[in-house]
């Protein structure tokens, strides 16, 4: 492979103990001829940031722009620059793979490049097998479903059943270009409007994260929601908030929040269910095997109380046969999906 880098203009250090060596703040701005493989044209310097054990370079070539190390650069270690990645080469999932991950199950539908901090990066367009959402992601932050994986709450579970079961095309967590770095619960697109779903957070101080005290957190998140807030009605984005700090009256919050919405055909039992479903799914699986409650015990390392409690929602959601009076060796094992 042919690599060239025209360096001669670069500025160098006069004297002291980096004598002859690249100046790189005082290099931003430079144009670099290059040559790479069948390509040719100028690198342009954007940015410099100092850092250990090598400093960390902003680089522009046409429309890409990515951050590298100084290193890479001089030896032209940046293929993602030139878009002279190969694909199928250097994907770690082929499309048809299924990954488990955090209890999701997941099927790769198609090698995608996907635009993350300025730069290309690889990605996926995946099928989430437990729920039939499809989503992007990229390689490097593999993330799981963000309608019944890990990192979706409770009550945006909730939410989202009602969204599934009146078919409104929803988008989760999504991030308009006219307010970067900060992302909405939902974003309805056919209605042009933001449904967020807040919990205690956003109305009282408690205890979140290790790194604040809850006053510091509560305040950071009310800032946050009028940015958020503002921004959108300023862009002429309808907002709805619905108040989940009551699971009991969720549904009924989210009845008289969303009136665009006909709830005559939602049911509020498989709201609960969808909101429930990955966080009793082991226990009721378990026990549909034929094993009691302190095998479940041992095998998953959880409280009996809450295995009990789990069981008995897995009965109401007809997941499994569990009733605390039925021989704990003989109960009835039902089809879950039946």
């Amino acid at each position: 492979m042919r690599k060239f880098l025209d360096t001669s203009s670069l500025v160098t250090y006069q004297s002291g103990k980096y004598q002859g060596k690249y100046d790189w703040s005082n290099n931003i701005g430079k144009k670099l001829y290059f040559e790479y493989d069948d390509i040719s044209g100028y690198i342009e310097i954007l940015d410099y940031a100092k850092a250990k054990p090598q400093g960390h370079i902003t680089l522009k070539y046409k429309n890409n722009i990515m951050i590298t190390t100084t290193s890479n650069l001089i030896h032209l270690q940046i293929p993602t620059l030139f878009n002279k990645e190969k694909l199928s080469k250097h994907y770690k999932y082929n499309v048809g793979d299924i990954i488990n991950k955090y209890n999701n199950s997941l099927k790769i539908l198609e090698q995608t490049r996907i635009k993350y901090n300025n730069a290309s990066n690889r990605g996926y367009r995946v099928e989430c097998l437990d729920c039939n959402y499809i989503y992007e992601t990229t390689e490097q932050r593999f993330s799981t479903c963000p309608i019944c994986g890990k990192r979706s709450s409770y009550s945006e579970r909730y939410i989202y059943s009602i969204f599934k079961q009146t078919k409104i095309n929803f988008i989760p967590q999504y991030e308009f270009e006219w307010l970067h770095n900060r992302f909405y619960n939902t974003y309805l697109p056919d209605y042009n409007a933001i449904v967020e779903i807040h919990g205690e957070q956003h109305y009282k101080p408690i205890k979140l994260n290790r790194q604040q005290t809850p006053e510091d957190t509560y305040k950071i998140t009310k800032i946050s929601d009028q940015i958020k807030y503002d921004a959108a009605i300023k862009n002429g984005v309808s907002y709805y908030i619905i108040n989940a700090t009551d699971p009991k009256q969720l549904f009924q919050t989210a009845k008289n929040v969303l009136t665009f919405i006909n709830f005559t055909n939602v049911s509020e039992t498989e709201c609960e269910k969808f909101a429930n479903y990955k966080s009793i799914l082991k226990e009721c699986e378990l026990w549909n095997q034929g094993c009691n409650i302190e095998e479940i015990q041992i095998k998953l390392q959880e409280p009996m109380q809450s295995i009990q409690a789990k069981l008995r929602l897995g009965n109401k959601f007809n997941m499994c046969n569990y009733n605390k009076n039925l021989n704990m060796h003989f109960h009835k094992i039902i089809n879950p999906n039946r």
